[in-house]
């Protein structure tokens, strides 16, 4: 019924929330890495969260730090409405997971731009590092969810008549499967940090290894020019790409833990 192509946070939460809403349906999630290196960006990042103070103030606060690239007031106040209720699901995630979510105090990134007013404090699912995916990972494994490990999915499968997307190729063991989808089909398969080339096209960086998985080439922004889908802010270099800059010692290979 539901395919997700990817197993960071934003692919469990949809995984999860899929199931739980019905759970009689049929998930499916495919993961370009192996078991071991699963988890994307999400695995990698600081695991923190920001507790919305005041819905008004939240949509203020992305409104001047979208100026250059400005975002349609509608996106920005579902976004802002949508993260007033969020935090009691998330520690639901954690209690599911028997780990603890605690909140800290906040962390104003732009206060000059109303971080202030906007953000009440930080939160994470303990412990650090790695805590908050490893939650959302055990809630999805306690779930009837299908996880396809070393299984990208490389383009998508769409009525010819009509353009909408019904599925994916998804390579499996060295084979090209094309998987339906009955329902939908959500691609949560990150950005593009681990690809030089679009960081260069699209950011200006050229030589600047990311903090973030390797597997994080922008597969899922592929297909979906391939599907027709139009760019947009692509040149935002954190929440485009992901993209956080590492030190890459000369001669030794960064790790991915």
């Amino acid at each position: 019924d539901i395919l997700v192509a990817g197993f960071g946070l934003a692919a469990c939460s949809a995984a999860i929330q899929a199931i739980d809403t019905d759970p009689g349906a049929k998930v499916l999630m495919v993961e370009k890495a192996s078991e071991a290196q699963a988890g994307g960006d999400t695995r990698a990042s600081g695991q923190g969260l920001v507790v919305a103070k005041d819905k008004d103030a939240m949509v203020r606060y992305h409104r001047k730090m979208y100026a250059p690239n400005p975002v349609p007031d509608d996106l920005l106040e579902f976004y802002a409405e949508e993260l007033m209720d969020l935090h009691p699901w998330i520690r639901a995630r954690a209690k599911e997971a028997n780990q603890a979510y605690i909140q800290i105090y906040p962390i104003y990134e732009f206060p000059e731009l109303g971080a202030v007013d906007a953000v009440l404090r930080y939160a994470t699912i303990l412990p650090r590092a790695g805590g908050l995916w490893g939650a959302f990972k055990k809630n999805v494994l306690k779930r009837p969810i299908d996880v396809w490990y070393d299984s990208p999915a490389t383009d998508l499968i769409q009525n010819h008549e009509t353009g909408e997307v019904i599925g994916a190729v998804i390579n499996r063991n060295g084979k090209a499967m094309q998987v339906r989808a009955r329902r939908a089909v959500v691609l949560a398969c990150g950005g593009y940090s681990a690809n030089p080339e679009m960081l260069s096209n699209y950011c200006g960086y050229t030589d600047t290894p990311p903090a973030g998985s390797p597997h994080n080439t922008g597969d899922g922004i592929y297909m979906l020019q391939k599907a027709g889908a139009d760019l947009w802010h692509m040149r935002n270099r954190m929440y485009s790409a992901g993209f956080h800059l590492a030190i890459q010692v000369p001669d030794f290979k960064s790790a991915f833990l």
